[in-house]
């Protein structure tokens, strides 16, 4: 006997008004004509997800509805696409992998084959046409995970994610969520990177495959403070053989951990910034005689104060307080907007007159600074208060943040660069995480 997920209409009758639903054999398949969608019941055993575009279901929820009590009159119609009886696997499921799978846990008795749903069938779409309905289907829904666009995207057959996914793969890594050795595990600083330059993604990949050989797991930090390197500096100053030395010296999770220690000094630096700081101190530490190269800090310090230098009012400024007038310009300055003129004609980042500079480069993978920086209170007070030690006392920042103007700001600024670490706009970075997973911005 057959299991017909859904309230048992009178035999005869319809599901939607479009498919009879009378007894039925064991995986029939109630057809309702070819053309437009229709809902038909299909066996369990003839439905699959493709995961090359569908995201995991949330196990939080399978439980809460379980423990709820599944209820068949709120199931509705799983969307598939019907992909041809020559193929393994034809009913795949674009819209309804959780409800599937609810079911099947609600119904663990009922064998797969005689357990049947209603779908609505899509016919005639493409691989590439299923992930775009997925797309379709989720805009206003549970917000989708970047990951979840990033692989429907590249299901689509979108231009650049497949040519950034044919770039990290041809050197061996992956772009992945999990970490695993030889995982990229942010599709975001790739892009950026391939968006920032001509091959800038080539040449950093090339980089991190020179020291680490895809040994190791490389995150979105330091793979974006490899850049940051390979954009900074021209290969006459430091080549790849150099800088790949450099990074063998040390694994991905050591400088990162460099780099989270220097932003208690550095508190408007970015980690990646302290990535490739803690990179280039590394190359200069090598033994032999080769010429020591600017520190990064010191370069990209320079540029910023040459870019605000040319971009300075003529007016006179209005009056600051005491307090103001002693921070320094060059803590408070970040380093996102360098204006060196000097492009980089032989570090992979354009050629002729499609060379990028280093100042849009940095722009590019860390954008603009925003003025708040240089009215925030924290920058008059101990940066060591915002980033307490494991168990320590997150009040003194807060208390700090609580009288400061720019709170919003900074917070909105926080939120957007991912900033794992420390006291920003009043908020500790669980209380930062718990915030992006209600607005469904976690990527």
């Amino acid at each position: 006997m057959s299991t017909i997920l859904a309230h048992p209409p009178a035999a005869g009758a319809a599901i939607d008004g479009l498919a009879p639903a009378g007894p039925v054999d064991a995986g029939a398949v109630l057809a309702v004509g070819d053309g437009a969608p229709g809902i038909v019941l299909l066996a369990a055993a003839e439905l699959f997800v493709d995961p090359s575009y569908q995201r995991e279901p949330d196990p939080r929820w399978l439980l809460a509805t379980l423990k709820a009590g599944f209820d068949p009159a709120l199931f509705g119609a799983l969307e598939v696409s019907d992909r041809g009886s020559g193929v393994a696997g034809r009913f795949a499921v674009v819209d309804g992998q959780g409800r599937l799978e609810l079911a099947q846990l609600a119904h663990r008795d009922v064998p797969a084959g005689s357990l049947l749903l209603p779908c609505r069938i899509h016919r005639g779409l493409t691989v590439e046409g299923e992930a775009a309905l997925y797309r379709r289907l989720f805009k206003g829904r549970r917000p989708l995970t970047g990951w979840d666009i990033w692989k429907a995207r590249v299901r689509e057959g979108d231009p650049t994610a497949v040519e950034i996914t044919r770039i990290v793969g041809d050197a061996g890594w992956g772009l992945a969520r999990r970490r695993a050795p030889g995982a990229i595990t942010s599709y975001r600083a790739a892009e950026q990177l391939h968006a920032a330059g001509d091959t800038l993604l080539a040449a950093t990949i090339a980089a991190i495959t020179a020291g680490w050989a895809c040994e190791y797991v490389v995150d979105r930090d330091v793979l974006a403070g490899v850049g940051l390197v390979r954009a900074a500096y021209t290969d006459r100053e430091l080549s790849p053989r150099r800088l790949g030395a450099a990074l063998a010296e040390r694994t991905p999770v050591q400088l990162a951990t460099q780099a989270r220690r220097d932003q208690v000094a550095h508190r408007y630096r970015r980690i990646s910034e302290l990535v490739a700081a803690a990179i280039v101190d590394v190359a200069n530490d090598g033994r032999g005689t080769r010429p020591r190269i600017e520190p990064y800090l010191t370069r990209a310090t320079r540029t910023t104060t040459t870019r605000r230098a040319q971009t300075a009012p003529t007016s006179t400024p209005g009056p600051t307080s005491p307090a103001r007038r002693q921070a320094p310009v060059a803590t408070l300055a970040p380093v996102p907007v360098p204006a060196d003129p000097r492009t980089v004609p032989a570090n992979g980042v354009g050629d002729g007159d499609d060379r990028l500079s280093f100042a849009e480069i940095a722009a590019a993978l860390l954008g603009p600074p925003g003025d708040w920086r240089e009215k925030a209170l924290c920058a008059q007070t101990d940066p060591e208060a915002f980033y307490p030690e494991k168990g320590g006392s997150t009040a003194p920042a807060k208390q700090v943040c609580a009288g400061c103007e720019v709170r919003d700001d900074c917070l909105a600024d926080a939120l957007a660069h991912d900033e794992r670490f420390g006291v920003w706009g009043g908020l500790s970075e669980r209380e930062r995480r718990g915030r992006a997973v209600r607005a469904g911005a976690v990527a």
